[in-house]
């Protein structure tokens, strides 16, 4: 389920209509609790992303409560940068899998370019969910999209160090398309899947153990 709204507006961003908090339609529990227990004959499983879904705590908790409630388990997708609600989340048993983006090296300068927003006061507060995620029972997916011209080998290096405690680190491929945010990178080839490859080789370099990546012509692949 896609909640609208997001604090980053990352230029390679691909759902960058859900970016405004008003791009979504309110809907009532009691209709997702219906589409919820029709899925139950297909899934066992509820996934949570945006936009940022974060941003609406209430909502969310709400959400993964009804979910829980009806035996699934549920993944949250976040950028990070509301450790506090994620906090909750888990000390109320309401998240199983956390997947996390980790956009670049956290220092305000590298992650500015990649969010398209000041940095300055998000990086701790991604550092603090990755430390939360990482020390807790959930499983912690990171995920590092990679732009050709934007993520370096240096970066990838720099990003491996910092997410040792997650349980596995996923290199997405930028694919463009016309949904992207930045009218640039709309026309901006997609991500070599042999640069994927040798950038995970990178992270496992470093120690990483469960290291994929993910292209749209090979899907979700393991390195080694």
């Amino acid at each position: 389920m896609f909640f609208a709204g997001c604090n980053f507006k990352c230029p390679f961003c691909q759902n960058s209509s859900l970016i405004p908090m008003d791009s979504g339609v309110e809907v009532d529990l009691s209709v997702v609790k219906d589409r919820l227990k029709k899925a139950l004959l297909l899934v066992d499983a509820l996934h949570i992303t945006g936009g940022e879904c974060t941003l609406q705590h209430a909502g969310l908790e709400a959400l993964c409560s009804l979910a829980k409630g009806l035996n699934m388990d549920v993944a949250v997708n976040t950028n990070g940068s509301r450790p506090e609600v994620v906090e909750d989340l888990i000390e109320k048993g309401l998240v199983d899998y956390v997947a996390m983006d980790v956009k670049a090296p956290l220092n305000p300068n590298a992650y500015s370019k990649l969010i398209g927003v000041n940095a300055q006061a998000v990086v701790d507060r991604v550092k603090r969910t990755l430390d939360l995620c990482s020390s807790s029972k959930v499983t912690l997916e990171v995920r590092t999209t990679v732009i050709p011209g934007l993520i370096s080998e240096e970066d990838i290096t720099e990003i491996a160090k910092l997410v040792k405690g997650c349980d596995l680190y996923v290199l997405n491929q930028f694919v463009p398309s016309e949904t992207v945010l930045s009218p640039e990178l709309r026309k901006a080839p997609a991500t070599p899947r042999d640069l994927l490859i040798k950038l995970a080789r990178v992270a496992i370099g470093e120690g990483l153990k469960d290291v994929y990546i993910r292209t749209r012509e090979g899907g979700f692949e393991r390195i080694s």
